[in-house]
């Protein structure tokens, strides 16, 4: 009370400090995957905590200079405060479209003839072992010369997986060796214990004394069999179903 004012000097700023909203320059490449009311993931810098965000407004005209979009997301309440101040080159927001997934397979470079982009193939989840179809989506055109392999990307159905789930995809192998590869042996899927998420059996030693070998496991089979893909010859014996104290 009492103090004196100049004109036009601005007397008090009002804002709605329940509600609070980041725009973003989002890159121009990613604007496509974006719809307005979507959520998505963001970061906030007090202890790196992540949150859903959603988004509120995409601005119709790009940054032709920067080739970018401005966004504006919606912050859940009580989780941030006015003034939070970040980092160049600190993550603010990560995009992502959760409506279609993909999975990114790194595939032997020798069953790379045996796919085209648009075909369909079966894909494994490790939800229940749920089988499902999977389009081939893109198959990069170079292989990595270290490890043989060639990038494909499978496009997977809607509502049947999540972030961070384990996809197992089954590729017909049409090479010599795949012939001789359809020969592996079939072993009773009781056999099979797991190491984590690695499959492994127990092989009888000459001596007998068995020991857990890691495999790689294929098709089931009919009467509970499952082929074994590498690892295991059909000569080698297996325990059946190797109790707790192997």
């Amino acid at each position: 009370m009492g103090n004196t004012v100049q004109p036009g000097q601005l007397l008090l700023n009002c804002a709605d400090v329940e509600y609070f909203q980041v725009e973003v320059d989002v890159p121009a490449r990613l604007r496509p995957g974006l719809r307005e009311g979507m959520v998505v993931t963001a970061e906030l810098d007090l202890h790196n905590r992540r949150m859903p965000v959603r988004v509120a407004q995409i601005f119709p005209v790009a940054d032709s200079q920067r080739h970018t979009v401005k966004v504006k997301f919606d912050l859940p309440q009580g989780v941030s405060a006015p003034g939070i101040t970040v980092q160049p080159g600190q993550l603010l927001l990560n995009c992502a479209d959760v409506e279609y997934f993909q999975v990114e397979v790194d595939v032997p470079a020798r069953l790379r003839p045996g796919l085209r982009e648009g075909m369909v193939v079966t894909a494994e989840l490790d939800l229940h072992n749920r089988r499902m179809p999977v389009r081939v989506a893109q198959i990069f055109p170079v292989a990595d010369s270290q490890r043989h392999t060639v990038k494909v990307k499978f496009d997977l159905p809607q509502g049947v997986s999540a972030p961070g789930m384990y996809v197992k995809v089954l590729i017909l192998d049409t090479s010599d060796s795949g012939a001789v590869a359809r020969a592996n042996p079939v072993i009773p899927r009781s056999a099979i214990r797991y190491n984590g998420s690695l499959p492994g059996v127990y092989v009888l030693r000459d001596s007998g004394e068995p020991q857990l070998r890691l495999i790689r496991i294929g098709e089931d089979q009919s009467g509970g069999f499952v082929t074994a893909l590498s690892d295991l010859v059909a000569s080698e014996r297996v325990l059946a179903n190797p109790g707790p104290l192997v």
